[in-house]
C-alpha cells in the first residue's frame, strides 16, 4: 500500500499518449505529401542514400515513424549534402561519390525546409474536440486531483510537440463543472503578451481551493518561437501553429544533453522531481530519449523513494530501454497490469481503476 499522503505524483506523457486523441500524425503528413505534391519520392531517395553512406540497411518506413525521425532525416540531408559538395576543392580532384539526383530538382536546403515546415504544420493542428466526461486524459486528471495531497501541484511532463494537453485542459476548465473548475494551468510562460518564457511560474503557490497543473514540455512546442530571428532572442509562446521565419524552439530526443534554454531549465525541473518522494506514471513512453532515460536511471539510483509505473500497450522487447530499467530496478520500475497480469494501457476502460489499485487508493 502506497502512503499517498507523503508521496508526490507526476506523469510523463510520450507519443503513445497523443495517439489516443485522434490527433494528426506524421504518417498523415506523408500520406498528404503523396497527393498534394510534396517531393515524397525524392525524400525516400535521399533517405536510402544516407543509409547506404552509413552502411546500414535501407529502411523506407523510417521517416513515417515519428516527428523526431523526420527531423533527424532532415538534419542528415543537410549534413550529407554539405559533406559531399566539392565546390571548394580543385576540379582536378576525383569525385569520391555522386550527389543524389532529385527528380524534381529540389535541393537539400529546400527539402530540409519542406520537411520541417510540414511537421510543424502537422503538430500545430488543433486536436479534435470531445466531451470531457469520455476523454481518457480528462479521467486521468480527475483521478490525479483526488490522489495528489491538497496544496501539491499535479506535474505533467511531456515530450510531445503538439498542444493537445494544454488545449484540452483549457477547454475543460472553461466549460467544465466539478473537478476542472478549480484547476489552474501553468506552462511556464507569462500571461501578458508576447508571453515570454517565465519558468518561475512553476513555483507559484495555489490560491484558496485551487489545484495547479504544471505542464512541462521537455522537448518544446510548435507554438514556441524566438521573438526575433536572432539565435539568442528570448523565447515566447507565440500561439502561432504554423512555420515562421523565427526558429521553432524544439529539442529532439535522439540527441544528447540539451545545452540551451529553455531545455536546460525544463530538464532540471524533471530531475528535481525525481529526487523527492514520488510515484512517476509514464504513459506511452518507451524511453527512447537517451538523456531522459539516463535521468530516470540516476533518479532511481539516488532516490530510494522514487517509484515508476509504466503504462504500455504491448510488452517491452528484449534489450529495450524499458526492459533494461525494469531489470536494473526490480520492484521500483514496473508495468501497470490488471489482476490477471495483463498490461493496462492508457485509455483502456480499466486504466484508472488499475492505477488507483496500484497506488493503494
Amino acid at each position: 500500500m502506497e502512503n499517498r499522503e507523503s508521496r508526490a505524483l507526476a506523469f510523463l506523457f510520450g507519443a503513445g499518449a497523443s495517439a489516443r486523441f485522434n490527433y494528426p500524425t506524421v504518417t498523415n503528413f506523408f500520406d498528404q505529401c503523396k497527393h498534394q505534391g510534396f517531393p515524397h519520392d525524392e525524400c525516400e531517395d535521399l533517405w536510402r542514400y544516407i543509409r547506404l553512406l552509413e552502411s546500414r540497411s535501407p529502411n523506407e518506413k523510417y521517416p513515417k515513424i515519428n516527428a523526431e525521425a523526420v527531423f533527424s532525416l532532415a538534419e542528415q540531408i543537410l549534413q550529407v549534402d554539405a559533406a559531399l559538395r566539392i565546390d571548394a576543392y580543385p576540379s582536378t580532384l576525383p569525385r569520391r561519390t555522386k550527389l543524389p539526383v532529385l527528380r524534381s530538382g529540389v535541393g537539400a536546403p529546400d527539402l530540409y525546409k519542406r520537411l520541417t515546415d510540414g511537421i510543424i504544420t502537422v503538430y500545430g493542428k488543433m486536436p479534435e474536440e470531445g466531451p470531457a466526461d469520455s476523454d481518457p486524459l480528462a479521467e486521468l486528471i480527475k483521478e490525479a486531483d483526488d490522489l495528489v495531497p491538497h496544496g501539491e501541484p499535479v506535474w505533467l511532463f511531456t515530450t510531445n510537440y503538439d498542444t493537445v494537453i494544454e488545449d484540452s485542459l483549457r477547454r475543460w476548465r472553461d466549460e467544465a463543472e466539478g473537478a476542472f473548475r478549480h484547476l489552474r494551468l501553468e506552462i511556464g510562460f507569462a500571461l501578458q503578451q508576447p508571453h515570454p518564457f517565465t519558468p518561475d511560474r512553476f513555483e507559484a503557490a495555489p490560491g484558496e481551493g485551487e489545484r495547479i497543473l504544471n505542464v512541462v514540455k521537455l522537448h518544446g512546442s510548435v507554438t514556441w518561437k524566438r521573438e526575433t530571428t536572432e539565435p539568442g532572442s528570448r523565447i515566447i509562446d507565440s500561439g502561432l501553429r504554423v512555420p515562421t521565419g523565427h526558429d521553432c524552439v524544439l529539442y529532439f530526443g535522439y540527441k544528447r544533453f540539451p545545452e540551451e534554454e529553455p531545455f536546460v531549465t525544463l530538464y532540471r525541473l524533471f530531475k528535481r522531481a525525481l529526487l523527492r518522494p514520488l510515484t512517476l506514471i509514464t504513459i506511452g513512453f518507451q524511453f527512447a530519449d537517451p538523456y531522459l532515460r539516463e535521468l530516470l536511471d540516476f533518479g532511481l539510483d539516488a532516490n530510494s523513494e522514487l517509484r515508476v509505473v509504466c503504462c504500455l500497450r504491448s510488452e517491452p522487447t528484449e534489450r529495450s530501454a524499458v526492459e533494461g530499467l525494469k531489470s536494473s530496478h526490480a520492484g521500483r520500475f514496473e508495468l501497470l497490469r490488471d489482476a490477471q497480469g495483463k498490461l493496462v494501457p492508457f485509455a483502456d476502460k480499466g486504466f484508472c481503476a488499475a492505477l488507483k489499485a496500484r497506488l493503494g487508493a
